[in-house]
């Protein structure tokens, strides 16, 4: 009986969600092929009104239901037919609004390329609510935490980009959260490093200087407190740091810094996958130093910010509410630092727990 009543819950949700993906694709489709005001008029809701409306019933399914909403017809459909197709199409047609005229697009396909953008963010939603997995708690609050802080600074990123332009700035409230992060790992970290420096004296070490590198980065990320304070920069680090301020990460140039944040993001995406396919004896020993997979879409993220900052400067012109504006990749930059800084919080908290179940279990044993 309880089979039966979860297998009728399962469908119930499952054929829900593919009904307001379908509506959300389909009202999305009008504004991008008619008109992008099309459900303004008729139904009072913009594109990012739907966006929002979709991750909001989304969202209050995964919390509530512990299920995975989406079924595996709707997900092979989406992630092997949908997303590659929209992915392909809104390149080429950046590509071509870019290298040809403004409203090329439009002319030549009759379609409005800015409103079929947004086709392709909700067909990435329902590919990020795919890969939902409910191992764990963390692990669950960790996904519905990254899709919760995308999809706000999305809508920000779109709807409010003076409000975005700010808070992603210099000196914002982003930084600090990034302190506060930072500074709870180094804590944590540090609590693991006393937790093995008996039993495994090498490892403890190590944790020990990520802790003390983790101490030091919170400090550079407020300028050691520079601005809360109120002192000056000393003229000798004024001289040679690019943003004139008290920290040391800024002296060595903006290349070697973005750099850096690429290889965390490629480190953080494939070493714990590289240490389990590569080093199957020694993996249950290296895990330890490797970052959850499903933290993945936080070094995902890193990753391609700052090597699109390096390498690429993807941009792409658009008008919103009659306003010209440039929507860069870069602009995400401390969207994506606060990312990792979560990323590191997660892992260490993750790697205590675990580290202190596995003595909690020795323990056991020894009694039994």
């Amino acid at each position: 009986m309880k089979k039966t009543n979860k297998t009728l819950k399962n469908n119930f949700v499952f054929k829900f969600f593919s009904a307001i993906s379908l509506i959300a694709g389909s009202l999305l489709s009008l504004n991008s092929v008619f008109y992008p005001t099309l459900t303004i008029k008729y139904f009072k809701i913009n594109s990012l009104t739907i966006l929002l409306i979709f991750f909001v019933i989304s969202l209050c399914l995964l919390l509530f239901t512990n299920i995975k909403p989406i079924s595996e017809i709707l997900s092979r459909i989406n992630n092997k037919i949908f997303l590659p197709f929209l992915l392909t199409t809104n390149a080429l047609f950046i590509l071509l609004e870019k290298t040809q005229y403004p409203n090329y697009v439009l002319k030549h396909f009759h379609i409005f390329p800015f409103s079929f953008i947004y086709i392709l963010i909700l067909s990435l939603m329902i590919f990020y609510i795919s890969k939902f997995r409910f191992r764990e708690s963390m692990e669950k609050n960790a996904k519905i935490l990254f899709l919760i802080i995308f999809s706000v600074f999305c809508y920000l990123w779109i709807d409010h980009n003076n409000f975005f332009v700010w808070i992603t700035g210099e000196d914002s409230v982003l930084e600090y959260l990034q302190f506060m992060f930072y500074l709870f790992s180094g804590f944590i970290s540090y609590k693991i490093f006393l937790l093995l420096k008996k039993k495994m004296r090498f490892f403890s070490l190590l944790f020990l200087i990520f802790s003390i590198m983790l101490f030091f980065i919170s400090l550079e990320e407020i300028s050691y407190g520079q601005r809360i304070f109120g002192f000056t920069t000393p003229e000798q680090i004024k001289q040679i740091n690019l943003q004139e301020e008290t920290n040391i990460h800024n002296i060595f140039g903006y290349e070697i810094n973005q750099i850096a944040y690429i290889i965390i993001g490629f480190y953080g995406l494939f070493s714990r996958r590289i240490v389990t396919k590569f080093f199957p004896k020694k993996g249950k020993d290296l895990i330890i130093f490797t970052p959850p997979i499903y933290l993945s879409w936080y070094f995902l993220l890193v990753f391609l910010v700052y090597y699109d900052r390096n390498f690429l400067n993807l941009n792409y012109d658009m008008v919103i509410n009659n306003v010209f504006r440039k929507y860069a990749i870069w602009q995400w930059l401390e969207v994506s630092e606060l990312y990792l800084a979560i990323a590191f919080f997660i892992y260490t908290l993750s790697t205590h727990r675990n580290v202190s179940s596995r003595g909690k279990d020795k323990i056991k044993n020894r009694k039994s």
